[in-house]
């Protein structure tokens, strides 16, 4: 089941509102086999050997269970740990990533118990029952219970927001587990840092010819040309991209200081026409995380774009 985007948080008493938090969802098949499903369908368990290890600790009573896996430094979520993770394959890299950068399954619904479908029973319903399979197995904190307040959404996201989490979940408390359906009833609320960058280029795609604009900013250790930070296409629909080609001028010159290697294909724009970006957050190797186009920015010089590590991201 999936969640809807919505821009604002919300009160109301209908719903239960928990933590976003930023990993890999997961279901874990759980009883005689332990098998950690992606979202892709693949399966997460040989990269995940603790994890699977502590999932066994809740018996052999078969249940499917819904979370995030999450890895963490210094008590904070941290993706790009979980992405390391994600690309071992020697059985030695993997048992010493375990011990290096250990995750957590942190579980908010519980689909099967017993070999009973509860999918059509009440969201609570489902997450009382997850706490009384998970809460007294010796998982040594490795399968935890996504905590929830109700009906308090704004005090929940101000907290979040205030700690530097990705956001909130909203779920009808009254709801059904709907597989593969984006539902209402189930509403995603993330905080989205906000930068005005310089548009450098397109790259080719169905919609006027256009896939994703390729943004950049100066930066002053290198002011002369864009420091590229990486390509945005969502939130770009047939009226904003017609908007945006009524800005830019081709250029000849790639005005990136280096010319990124899956954007070969791209046209070069001249820099001028500045629009802002949402984002998650700066990657290791100094890229957007879900980029999100929102909009031109005609007030903005291009000239005044920073790159994020030098104004603040």
């Amino acid at each position: 089941m999936l969640a809807r985007r919505v821009e604002e948080p919300f009160d109301s008493p209908e719903f239960l509102f928990e933590i976003k938090w930023d990993g890999y969802r997961c279901l874990a098949f759980v009883g005689d086999v332990v098998f950690l499903q992606s979202r892709g369908g693949l399966d997460m368990s040989p990269w995940l050997p603790e994890l699977a290890a502590a999932l066994r600790a809740l018996g052999e009573v078969p249940a499917l269970l819904d979370g995030e896996v999450v890895a963490w430094r210094d008590g904070r979520p941290d993706f790009a740990a979980l992405q390391r993770r994600a690309r071992l394959r020697r059985p030695e890299a993997i048992r010493a990533a375990a011990a290096r950068d250990p995750v957590s399954l942190i579980a908010f619904d519980l689909l099967v118990a017993g070999g009973r479908d509860l999918t059509r029973l009440p969201c609570e319903e489902r997450r009382g029952q997850l706490h009384r399979i998970v809460a007294p197995a010796a998982t040594a904190g490795r399968v935890t219970c996504s905590e929830a307040v109700i009906a308090r959404g704004r005090s929940l996201y101000e907290a979040a927001r205030r700690v530097g989490l990705e956001g909130i979940v909203a779920k009808r408390r009254a709801s059904r587990y709907r597989p593969g359906e984006r539902s209402r009833d189930w509403l995603k609320i993330p905080h989205e840092r906000r930068r005005p960058l310089v548009i450098g280029g397109v790259s080719p795609g169905r919609h006027y010819g256009i896939g994703a604009l390729l943004v950049g900013a100066y930066d002053p250790e290198q002011p002369e040309q864009l420091t590229y930070l990486g390509h945005v296409g969502a939130g770009l629909d047939r009226r904003e991209l017609a908007e945006v080609i009524g800005r830019l001028r081709a250029s000849r010159r790639c005005p990136f200081h280096q010319v990124p290697g899956d954007q070969r294909a791209a046209t070069w724009v001249e820099p001028e026409v500045v629009c802002v970006v949402g984002y998650r957050e700066i990657t290791a190797d100094r890229r957007l995380r879900h980029p999100v186009y929102r909009g031109l920015d005609p007030d903005t010089r291009a000239a005044d774009c920073v790159v994020p590590w030098a104004g603040g991201a």
